[in-house]
C-alpha cells in the first residue's frame, strides 16, 4: 500500500480513515447528482474526502477493488452506514449536486 500511496498521494483508502480522524481529519460528503426518493428511499451518487485541520490537503476515497476509482455510494442508506462505523454517527448528507456537507465524530 505504500507504494501506492508514494505514486497517487491525494487518495484514502478506507483503512485509512481511522487514522486521518484521530489526526484531525474531517470528512466531507460531496453529492455529485440530485437525490431523489423512490419510495421511502433516496438514492443518489456521494463521494467522500478527507481533509486536513488546516485544511491544506485532501484525499479522495477510493476503492481498491476497482483500480484506485473514486468509491461512490448510490444510497444514503449505504452512505450512513459507511460512515457509522468510523464514529460519525450524527450525519448531514446534501441532496443537491455539488452540494458539501461536513462531517464530524459524535465526540466533537
Amino acid at each position: 500500500m505504500a507504494i501506492i500511496r508514494n505514486e497517487v498521494p491525494n487518495v484514502l483508502s478506507e483503512d485509512d480513515i481511522p487514522n486521518r480522524l484521530a489526526e484531525g481529519w474531517r470528512i466531507v460528503v460531496i453529492s455529485l447528482q440530485d437525490a431523489e426518493k423512490r419510495q421511502s428511499y433516496w438514492y443518489g451518487q456521494w463521494g467522500i474526502k478527507a481533509v486536513s485541520g488546516d485544511g491544506k490537503y485532501e484525499q479522495t476515497l477510493v476503492t481498491a477493488r476497482k483500480g484506485m476509482e473514486a468509491r461512490v455510494f448510490r444510497s444514503i442508506n449505504g452512505l450512513v452506514s459507511f460512515l457509522d462505523q468510523f464514529g460519525i454517527t450524527i450525519h448531514s448528507i446534501p441532496t443537491k449536486e455539488s452540494q458539501i456537507a461536513w462531517q464530524s465524530l459524535e465526540s466533537q
